[in-house]
Protein backbone atom coordinates (compact mmCIF):
# COMPACT_ATOMS: atom_id res chain seq x y z
CA UNK A 1 0.00 0.00 0.00
CA UNK A 2 1.20 3.49 -0.60
CA UNK A 3 2.98 4.98 2.45
CA UNK A 4 0.45 8.06 3.15
CA UNK A 5 -2.22 5.09 3.74
CA UNK A 6 -0.47 3.61 6.05
CA UNK A 7 -2.37 3.43 10.08
CA UNK A 8 0.64 5.77 11.73
CA UNK A 9 0.38 7.93 8.73
CA UNK A 10 -3.40 8.52 8.95
CA UNK A 11 -3.08 9.47 12.70
CA UNK A 12 -0.46 11.64 11.86
CA UNK A 13 -2.33 13.67 9.43
CA UNK A 14 -5.04 13.58 11.79
CA UNK A 15 -2.91 15.19 14.50
CA UNK A 16 -1.59 17.98 11.99
CA UNK A 17 -4.43 19.11 11.07
CA UNK A 18 -6.38 19.43 14.86
CA UNK A 19 -2.73 21.47 15.73
CA UNK A 20 -2.34 22.95 12.46
CA UNK A 21 -3.09 27.16 12.62
CA UNK A 22 -6.56 28.50 11.27
CA UNK A 23 -5.35 30.74 8.53
CA UNK A 24 -7.63 29.59 5.53
CA UNK A 25 -9.49 32.81 4.65
CA UNK A 26 -12.13 30.12 3.06
CA UNK A 27 -13.54 29.42 6.82
CA UNK A 28 -15.03 33.45 6.27
CA UNK A 29 -15.77 33.34 2.27
CA UNK A 30 -16.57 36.74 0.80
CA UNK A 31 -17.15 35.92 -2.60
CA UNK A 32 -19.24 38.43 -4.33
CA UNK A 33 -22.91 36.89 -5.10
CA UNK A 34 -22.42 34.59 -2.48
CA UNK A 35 -25.37 33.00 -0.19
CA UNK A 36 -26.40 31.34 2.61
CA UNK A 37 -29.66 30.45 3.67
CA UNK A 38 -30.12 29.82 7.61
CA UNK A 39 -33.13 28.42 9.88
CA UNK A 40 -33.52 30.31 12.61
CA UNK A 41 -35.12 28.90 16.23
CA UNK A 42 -37.72 32.24 15.36
CA UNK A 43 -39.04 30.19 12.63
CA UNK A 44 -37.92 32.69 9.65
CA UNK A 45 -35.06 31.84 7.27
CA UNK A 46 -32.44 34.24 6.69
CA UNK A 47 -30.57 34.59 3.97
CA UNK A 48 -26.95 36.65 3.82
CA UNK A 49 -25.63 37.61 0.40
CA UNK A 50 -21.95 39.05 -0.37
CA UNK A 51 -23.09 42.09 -2.15
CA UNK A 52 -19.21 42.70 -2.98
CA UNK A 53 -16.75 45.74 -2.36
CA UNK A 54 -17.28 49.01 -1.18
CA UNK A 55 -15.83 52.12 -0.60
CA UNK A 56 -16.14 53.25 3.03
CA UNK A 57 -13.77 55.65 4.83
CA UNK A 58 -11.38 55.56 2.42
CA UNK A 59 -10.76 51.81 1.98
CA UNK A 60 -12.46 48.95 0.35
CA UNK A 61 -15.00 47.06 2.44
CA UNK A 62 -16.86 43.58 1.30
CA UNK A 63 -20.78 44.13 1.95
CA UNK A 64 -23.15 41.55 2.98
CA UNK A 65 -26.91 41.96 2.96
CA UNK A 66 -29.11 40.39 5.52
CA UNK A 67 -32.59 40.00 4.63
CA UNK A 68 -35.32 38.36 6.45
CA UNK A 69 -38.61 37.18 4.12
CA UNK A 70 -36.61 38.86 1.11
CA UNK A 71 -37.04 42.09 3.25
CA UNK A 72 -33.18 43.88 3.79
CA UNK A 73 -32.62 44.12 7.49
CA UNK A 74 -29.10 45.37 7.83
CA UNK A 75 -25.81 45.48 5.94
CA UNK A 76 -22.47 44.44 7.59
CA UNK A 77 -18.92 45.83 6.45
CA UNK A 78 -15.89 43.63 6.62
CA UNK A 79 -12.30 44.07 6.01
CA UNK A 80 -9.94 40.86 5.38
CA UNK A 81 -6.85 41.55 6.59
CA UNK A 82 -3.09 39.67 7.08
CA UNK A 83 -4.31 38.74 10.50
CA UNK A 84 -7.82 38.13 9.59
CA UNK A 85 -11.49 39.11 8.85
CA UNK A 86 -12.54 42.17 10.61
CA UNK A 87 -16.16 43.28 11.13
CA UNK A 88 -15.53 47.24 10.24
CA UNK A 89 -19.52 48.42 10.55
CA UNK A 90 -23.09 48.17 10.04
CA UNK A 91 -25.85 49.83 8.14
CA UNK A 92 -29.37 49.43 9.93
CA UNK A 93 -32.52 49.29 6.94
CA UNK A 94 -34.07 51.45 9.29
CA UNK A 95 -31.45 54.16 9.87
CA UNK A 96 -30.20 53.95 6.06
CA UNK A 97 -26.50 55.07 6.77
CA UNK A 98 -23.05 53.75 7.54
CA UNK A 99 -21.59 53.42 11.35
CA UNK A 100 -17.99 52.78 11.65
CA UNK A 101 -17.32 50.20 14.36
CA UNK A 102 -14.85 52.54 16.92
CA UNK A 103 -13.35 48.35 17.18
CA UNK A 104 -13.05 46.17 14.13
CA UNK A 105 -13.28 43.25 15.92
CA UNK A 106 -11.62 40.11 14.24
CA UNK A 107 -14.66 37.75 13.54
CA UNK A 108 -12.08 35.30 12.55
CA UNK A 109 -8.05 35.50 13.59
CA UNK A 110 -6.16 33.67 11.34
CA UNK A 111 -3.32 31.89 12.75
CA UNK A 112 -4.94 30.13 15.79
CA UNK A 113 -4.66 26.67 17.28
CA UNK A 114 -7.30 25.57 20.01
CA UNK A 115 -7.38 27.52 22.94
CA UNK A 116 -6.00 30.45 21.44
CA UNK A 117 -7.86 33.70 22.55
CA UNK A 118 -7.69 36.78 21.58
CA UNK A 119 -10.59 40.06 22.65
CA UNK A 120 -11.16 43.51 22.64
CA UNK A 121 -12.71 46.62 25.27
CA UNK A 122 -15.10 48.74 23.80
CA UNK A 123 -16.24 51.60 26.68
CA UNK A 124 -19.30 49.70 28.03
CA UNK A 125 -18.25 45.95 26.98
CA UNK A 126 -15.73 43.05 26.64
CA UNK A 127 -15.69 40.51 23.85
CA UNK A 128 -13.75 37.66 24.56
CA UNK A 129 -12.79 34.78 21.85
CA UNK A 130 -11.94 31.47 22.03
CA UNK A 131 -10.72 28.87 19.33
CA UNK A 132 -12.32 25.96 20.63
CA UNK A 133 -10.87 23.66 17.85
CA UNK A 134 -12.93 21.50 15.17
CA UNK A 135 -15.85 19.48 15.63
CA UNK A 136 -18.22 17.66 13.27
CA UNK A 137 -21.50 19.51 13.16
CA UNK A 138 -24.95 18.37 11.21
CA UNK A 139 -27.20 20.20 9.96
CA UNK A 140 -30.05 20.84 7.33
CA UNK A 141 -27.41 21.96 4.57
CA UNK A 142 -26.11 18.59 5.24
CA UNK A 143 -22.38 17.61 7.82
CA UNK A 144 -19.23 19.75 7.84
CA UNK A 145 -16.02 19.05 10.07
CA UNK A 146 -15.92 23.26 11.40
CA UNK A 147 -13.78 25.15 13.60
CA UNK A 148 -15.66 26.36 16.59
CA UNK A 149 -15.28 30.22 18.08
CA UNK A 150 -16.76 31.13 21.20
CA UNK A 151 -17.21 34.76 21.98
CA UNK A 152 -18.30 35.90 25.66
CA UNK A 153 -19.18 39.66 26.34
CA UNK A 154 -19.46 40.82 29.87
CA UNK A 155 -20.03 44.54 30.72
CA UNK A 156 -23.44 46.58 30.84
CA UNK A 157 -24.16 47.12 27.23
CA UNK A 158 -24.38 43.22 26.43
CA UNK A 159 -26.66 41.85 24.13
CA UNK A 160 -26.13 37.85 24.21
CA UNK A 161 -23.90 36.45 27.04
CA UNK A 162 -22.32 34.04 24.78
CA UNK A 163 -22.00 33.29 20.81
CA UNK A 164 -20.89 30.09 19.51
CA UNK A 165 -20.23 30.04 15.68
CA UNK A 166 -18.76 26.66 13.96
CA UNK A 167 -17.10 27.83 10.62
CA UNK A 168 -16.26 25.03 7.54
CA UNK A 169 -14.03 25.84 5.07
CA UNK A 170 -14.82 26.93 1.71
CA UNK A 171 -18.35 27.56 3.05
CA UNK A 172 -18.14 29.82 6.37
CA UNK A 173 -20.96 29.77 8.66
CA UNK A 174 -22.88 26.61 9.23
CA UNK A 175 -24.22 27.36 12.56
CA UNK A 176 -24.62 29.97 15.58
CA UNK A 177 -25.82 29.53 19.24
CA UNK A 178 -26.96 32.62 20.67
CA UNK A 179 -26.78 32.22 24.59
CA UNK A 180 -28.85 35.27 26.35
CA UNK A 181 -30.44 34.48 30.32
CA UNK A 182 -29.53 30.67 29.76
CA UNK A 183 -31.53 30.49 26.79
CA UNK A 184 -29.99 29.37 23.92
CA UNK A 185 -31.82 30.10 20.21
CA UNK A 186 -30.22 29.01 16.72
CA UNK A 187 -29.34 29.62 13.34
CA UNK A 188 -28.38 26.46 11.31
CA UNK A 189 -27.21 26.59 7.34
CA UNK A 190 -29.96 24.88 5.18
CA UNK A 191 -28.27 26.05 1.95
CA UNK A 192 -24.90 27.52 0.47
CA UNK A 193 -24.59 28.89 -2.87
CA UNK A 194 -21.25 30.29 -4.00
CA UNK A 195 -20.95 33.06 -6.04
CA UNK A 196 -19.20 33.07 -9.50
Amino acid sequence: SRFEDTIPMKILFAVVLCLAPLQDANYFPLKKGSKWVYKNSTGKDGTYECAGPKTLWGEEHQIVNYLVEGALEVQTSYRVTRDGVRETGLNLAVVGEWEQRSTAELAMKFGTRKGDTWSYDEQQWKSTYTNEGEEEIEVPAGKYKAVKICKKDTGAMVLHEEVRSWYASGVGLVKREYVEKGKVSTTALKSYTEGK
